[in-house]
C-alpha cells in the first residue's frame, strides 16, 4: 500500500539524489534515475510523490 508522508513530519524526506553521468556533470544517470522514479511510484501516494524532489549528486556514488 503506498504511503503517505507529510512534510511537516518529515521535510528532509522529499529530497532524493540521483547520481549523475559522470563526477560533476548535472545529467541524471538515466538507469539510477528511472530506477527512483519507479521506486517512488510504487511506495509513496501521488501526492507524496508530487512533493519529492530528485536531485542529482556532484559526485557518483556506488
Amino acid at each position: 500500500m503506498p504511503q503517505s508522508i507529510s512534510k511537516k513530519d518529515d521535510p528532509e524526506f522529499f529530497e532524493w539524489w540521483v547520481n549523475p553521468v559522470a563526477d560533476g556533470d548535472p545529467t541524471p544517470d538515466s538507469k539510477d534515475l528511472q530506477a527512483t522514479q519507479e521506486y517512488i511510484a510504487r511506495h509513496y501516494t501521488p501526492e507524496t510523490q508530487a512533493q519529492i524532489n530528485i536531485n542529482v549528486r556532484e559526485m557518483r556514488e556506488d
